[in-house]
């Protein structure tokens, strides 16, 4: 659907509606008793790779044949766009011990051309990249987050002749059919496009860390992460937060003292090949 120009268009004209529509202002945010002291980020570096995808069942249904009566595996190789596993540093001081959620957002500088963006429009491209919980003591806190474990994305499908396969060997006595084990189809942005393609000379961007007061019901997390859009309830702030609404002042932005701003640079290499089972 991304892929559809009419989607695009249509779905940017939402978010203009809605943008426009918005009362809450940074102006309302409170002190909340937390410094972020440093970000620090592992280099960021996407890659192509090469995939196999299972072709089997479509095969078969062309062929008018099923699974069980035929033992040939199709498999059709593709490149696809990955990144490195990454991690993010965070050093912040609390005045009191308390339960905090925090937001690592993505935000683009330049265009394709290498023309600056303007603010209002690189408010509007935020990526999140990030919503997780932390409990923070009083005084100096060291926080270190690691991409691997980012949840508000999914993993990749499990293909049906591997289901197909433990199913069987289950059924034969060989093993118990782990389910933890099965990824099913999602409507989540797939984990492996986390971050946009870099450039071999480093794609600048912002990376963006905000600490707010946890206040939902479900309680801390610790270091895991918050169930897809349930993320929405541990603060009841807007996904994008600070970007969600028009930025009259950048300086008042940039003052708060439980955000962070570093500029980052993704890299991009296409001679990079490496299997799935070194990214997860």
């Amino acid at each position: 659907m991304l892929e559809n120009e009419a989607a695009q268009i249509l779905l940017a004209g939402i978010v203009q509606v809605v943008d426009q529509r918005y009362s809450k202002y940074i102006s309302s945010v409170k002190n909340y008793g937390v410094t972020i002291n440093s970000v620090g980020v592992d280099k960021l570096q996407t890659y192509l790779e090469q995939t196999e995808v299972d072709l089997t069942n479509v095969a078969n249904n062309y062929a008018g044949q099923t699974m069980q009566g035929n033992s040939k595996v199709v498999v059709g190789r593709v490149p696809r766009l990955n990144h490195k596993n990454f991690n993010i540093q965070i050093d912040v001081t609390s005045d009191r011990e308390q339960q905090v959620v925090i937001r690592n957002l993505l935000v683009p500088k330049v265009d394709g051309q290498d023309n600056i963006i303007p603010l209002e429009q690189r408010r509007q491209n935020v990526i999140v990249l990030d919503v997780t919980t932390a409990e923070l003591h009083q005084g100096r806190n060291s926080l270190k987050l690691n991409s691997r474990d980012i949840t508000i994305t999914s993993r990749d499908t499990t293909p049906l002749t591997k289901i197909y396969q433990l199913v069987m060997q289950a059924l034969n006595g060989n093993g118990m059919l782990q389910q933890d084990l099965l990824v099913g189809q999602s409507t989540l942005l797939p984990h492996r496009l986390l971050l946009p393609r870099g450039r071999t000379t480093g794609l600048p961007m912002q990376l963006i860390t905000v600490i707010t007061p946890l206040t939902g019901a479900s309680g801390i997390m610790g270091i895991q992460r918050g169930a897809e859009l349930n993320t929405l309830f541990l603060d009841n702030l807007p996904l994008n937060y600070p970007l969600h609404c028009d930025i009259t002042n950048l300086d008042d932005v940039v003052s708060m003292p439980n955000l962070m701003v570093k500029d980052v640079k993704i890299y991009h290499e296409d001679n990079i090949k490496m299997p799935l089972m070194n990214m997860y």
